[in-house]
């Protein structure tokens, strides 16, 4: 039996049931088994997506890690920084840009797809994981042109004191595969930061506003869960090692 058509029983056994009373003990325990089938497997698909993309952006922070080691940023000028940039997105296929940022907030280079405003919007976002603490920050901001993106980004200590910004933006259509991976049948997987859907499935409809007031204050970020509203179910999980972000 799909998750679909589970999902599909539970819900109509939990709307029949209040009418039906104690004698129907049976029904009880079939709409008890459905809905801890039915939460078990949407839980298991959330946690899978969250994993996939974890695992995804620690590979793109690992290879930024890298090539700030061996490359040593704050000691090269502009065209090698571009260089570094081209090199970069050929060890990363799930980025389309690339950004260096000083120790003073700089943009000292910046290549990948988009006109000029996207790319400020991207440096813009690079700088402001300067104010986040930790080596790597994982940065949701608003393109004008193509809307929410995210960027990862390394900090690099530069041989003067103080730190460099080493970010890649991510192809949001590289995310979107894990969430396809994990989508179930007849549902929709996203990427959320706190409140704001960042990447959805293929074919993915946005919330509708009633979804949105019925999962308003339930959905906990620090651990995953499920929450049940009138005629959906939905799982949730964070991303391991990133604060803040779910699917």
């Amino acid at each position: 039996m799909t998750l679909q058509r589970k999902l599909a029983l539970f819900l109509v056994a939990a709307s029949i049931a209040p009418l039906v009373g104690v004698g129907f003990a049976v029904l009880n325990r079939a709409q008890a088994a459905l809905e801890r089938k039915a939460v078990a497997e949407q839980n298991a698909r959330a946690q899978s997506g969250a994993t996939a993309i974890d695992a995804q952006l620690s590979e793109i922070d690992q290879a930024l890690a890298a090539v700030g080691e061996t490359w040593r940023p704050d000691r090269l000028g502009e065209e090698e920084l571009r260089g570094l940039l081209i090199v970069l997105s050929r060890q990363i296929p799930a980025t389309d840009a690339g950004a260096v940022v000083d120790a003073h907030g700089s943009a000292r280079a910046a290549v990948g797809e988009g006109g000029e405003q996207s790319t400020q919007a991207f440096v813009q976002a690079v700088r402001s994981a300067a104010k986040t603490p930790g080596p790597r920050v994982l940065v949701a901001y608003d393109d004008p042109d193509h809307g929410w993106q995210l960027a990862a980004v390394r900090v690099v200590p530069a041989a003067t004191g103080g730190s460099w910004l080493l970010a890649a933006r991510l192809k949001p259509e590289s995310v979107q595969q894990k969430l396809d991976a994990a989508v179930p049948e007849g549902g929709s997987a996203y990427l959320l930061d706190r409140a704001r859907i960042l990447v959805a499935s293929t074919g993915a409809a946005g919330l509708s506003p009633e979804q949105r007031k019925e999962l308003v204050g339930r959905l906990e970020p620090a651990r995953a869960g499920t929450v049940q509203g009138a005629g959906f179910l939905a799982a949730w999980s964070p991303l391991p090692e990133r604060q803040g972000f779910d699917v």
